[in-house]
């Protein structure tokens, strides 16, 4: 049993949300709407995905022509890729393309990856009107609260991902790589080369990880305020939560060096310490206004 959790608090918001929606306790109902609420941001993830993919590169230059169509997904592409492979085309390194698919399939990913963080805000805003019939007034606050900090730690993770952990990563890797190279002065013609869903790889996934990784302290910050978890249970179980950080950052950075793993483990270690000041404070303000409401009576 989490601290902190009283099974009765969550049995009466249950039953308010049933009154309150009007079902007659058929917790079925209750669940086809949380469907029919996914299945609408699944459509608008999928629709604007296929949208990122065909819209005309033109259009990105404000020239709205079809005229010469060529998709504009390959422009991104490419500006993604050149803010990690800086260092890397400053070397002997070779980026190949190992299909002709392998272009389509990547930017199917990257208009997935675009069209997840779009609809963000949409997908969160459908959770909270969801939940939102089963709570309080200042829960209902504090619920929109913690979704505009879930959509800005998403962000603050994906932009420390995409503009230090992955050029550090790809770089280490050149680093360690390019020796190689030149191995026997050049007597045996060694290159080095790098498919390009292999870097495509590491970019996306890292930033789209540590994006995910980074809304951690803002989930575990609702389930604090939804009193769920307690601000002691962190406390207690502070190692076990740095050993896992630590673990899925080194699972998500390849880097042999360990550098990537501790820049973006770093930031999110200390979010996680406000997270648990945060979670006194919330406590603190409670305790008080549940004196004041017995003082009046």
């Amino acid at each position: 049993m989490i601290a902190g959790y009283d099974p009765t608090i969550s049995q009466k918001i249950y039953a308010q949300s049933i009154y309150q929606r009007g079902f007659s306790g058929n917790s079925m109902e209750y669940l086809i709407e949380l469907i029919i609420r996914l299945r609408r941001v699944y459509a608008s993830i999928f629709l604007t995905a296929i949208a990122i993919f065909f819209v005309p590169e033109k259009f990105l230059d404000r020239q709205f022509t079809m005229h010469d169509y060529s998709p504009g997904i390959y422009r991104i592409m490419m500006v993604i890729l050149q803010t990690s492979v800086k260092l890397m085309l400053k070397t002997k390194v070779q980026i190949i393309v190992s299909s002709p698919l392998t272009t389509i399939s990547i930017g199917a990913q990257v208009a997935l990856i675009l069209s997840f963080i779009i609809n963000l805000p949409y997908l969160l805003w459908n959770l909270y009107q969801f939940m939102a019939p089963a709570l309080y007034a200042h829960e209902k606050r504090l619920l929109r609260e913690a979704m505009f900090i879930l959509i800005g730690l998403f962000f603050l993770g994906g932009v420390i991902a995409y503009f230090i952990v992955t050029p550090t990563t790809l770089n280490v890797l050149t680093v360690i790589s390019s020796p190689l190279i030149n191995y026997g002065d050049g007597k045996v013609p060694l290159a080095l080369f790098f498919t390009l869903e292999s870097i495509y790889s590491i970019i996306i996934w890292t930033v789209f990880s540590a994006g995910l990784l980074y809304m951690l302290p803002g989930i575990i910050y609702i389930l604090v305020i939804m009193e769920v978890i307690d601000p002691d249970y962190l406390v207690k179980n502070r190692k076990a939560v740095i050993l896992a950080v630590l673990t899925f950052a080194a699972v998500i950075t390849p880097d042999p060096t360990m550098v990537s793993m501790l820049v973006l483990s770093g930031p999110l270690l200390v979010i996680y310490e406000a997270t648990i000041q945060m979670g006194y404070r919330n406590r603190f303000s409670r305790k008080i206004q549940s004196s004041n409401v017995w003082r009046q009576i």
